[in-house]
């Protein structure tokens, strides 16, 4: 009986540690990548919308069902190659009502700051405004490298 309690409160022990580590906060430099970049994106309902995907569109549910991208005023002169500085958001949605949102993304592209994937940073937030990821973060990283031209940019690939 001791030797079964003891497996049992090793496991559980390796369980909590291994949720413990899942669900720490992100590195400082990341936080203040993200929250940099929230100040940086405050006025994006008033950007333009992604050339030819303007208003709510139908999504392939990595987001959401349904997206609404913008662009910045950089990343709308630099569309089919986005130069440092742009910056794309989308808003992503359940149903095509607005107030179905269930994620924000932002992603910029800043010189230097990652150049194994594309010098580009994200960050996600949920509907309320709270940061969820933000840096290099790997999913976005992985999945954005698929991008055909090696833009990182789906979109794009239309």
């Amino acid at each position: 009986m001791k030797r079964s309690t003891s497996r049992v409160l090793v496991t559980l022990s390796a369980a909590a540690l291994a949720v413990l580590a899942c669900s720490a906060p992100t590195p400082s430099g990341e936080q203040d990548q993200g929250g940099s970049l929230r100040a940086a994106i405050a006025d994006y309902h008033n950007w333009a919308g992604f050339p030819g995907h303007e208003g709510i569109q139908p999504g392939d549910g990595t987001h959401g069902n349904f997206i609404r991208t913008f662009v910045n005023a950089t990343a709308a002169a630099s569309i089919e190659h986005p130069l440092p500085g742009s910056i794309i958001v989308k808003e992503a949605y359940e149903t095509q009502d607005e107030q179905s949102m269930v994620e924000l993304v932002a992603m910029q592209k800043v010189a230097g700051s990652d150049p194994e994937n594309g010098n580009w940073i994200y960050a996600l937030y949920r509907p309320d405004g709270t940061l969820t990821a933000s840096g290099s973060v790997a999913k976005c990283c992985h999945c954005h490298s698929r991008a055909e031209g090696g833009d990182y940019v789906f979109l794009n690939d239309d």
